[in-house]
């Protein structure tokens, strides 16, 4: 019980002060995942006996597809209802309603009608400028260290762009890789001999 008390009392520090939130759990925190749990397997039993909808859920991403906008619209309501219940809120930043044909990015991959089509833009721009901080990191680091640092994160990057399993994922990693030689001014084959793999 007191690692319990330990997290939910957590302090922040914000421009040299301490303070403790009043409200939410640290991010990255083991027991976020597992309080959402215990919340949302209720959520996940009534969405997957609704035979209207499609429903998919990841942690604290949902996915909830249907053929009629009244379905949808139910199932949005009931959504919400049982966030109403379990204390929580939908981020209105976060939250996509609209036609499947217009494409959307969930999980970092973007969808259309026909299903995935790759890594969604906002996922490659987060990694374009995760690897320049991580560039400005390790700049000062001997070349050997530095290129392969920067390389295994590209080949992190790659193994989870690989499942969308589409060309234009490939596209989009050749794009990445002409980023990496304008940041390290080096040529790509000297990251990873035989390149990007």
């Amino acid at each position: 019980m007191g690692c319990v008390h330990l997290i939910l009392h957590y302090s922040v520090e914000d421009g040299g002060e301490f303070h403790t939130p009043l409200r939410g759990i640290p991010r990255g925190s083991a027991l976020s995942p597992l309080l959402a749990a215990f919340h949302l397997t209720e959520t996940d039993n009534v969405f997957s006996r609704n035979r209207h909808v499609t429903y998919a859920r990841y942690m604290d991403d949902f996915l909830i597809l249907s053929p009629t906008r009244w379905h949808l619209r139910r199932a949005v309501r009931m959504l919400n209802r049982h966030f109403a219940r379990a204390g929580f809120e939908q981020h209105p930043d976060k939250t996509f309603i609209g036609r499947v044909e217009k494409g959307f990015d969930w999980m970092g991959f973007w969808f259309t009608e026909k299903g995935c089509d790759g890594v969604a833009p906002r996922a490659l721009q987060n990694f374009k400028d995760r690897l320049r901080r991580l560039y400005e990191r390790v700049r000062q680091w001997p070349e050997d260290l530095r290129l392969r640092r920067m390389a295994g994160y590209v080949r992190a990057w790659r193994r989870w762009s690989s499942f969308a399993q589409m060309a234009s994922a490939q596209t989009c990693v050749t794009d990445v890789a002409r980023d990496i030689v304008d940041l390290c001014h080096v040529r790509v084959c000297r990251i990873v001999p035989g390149g990007l793999v």
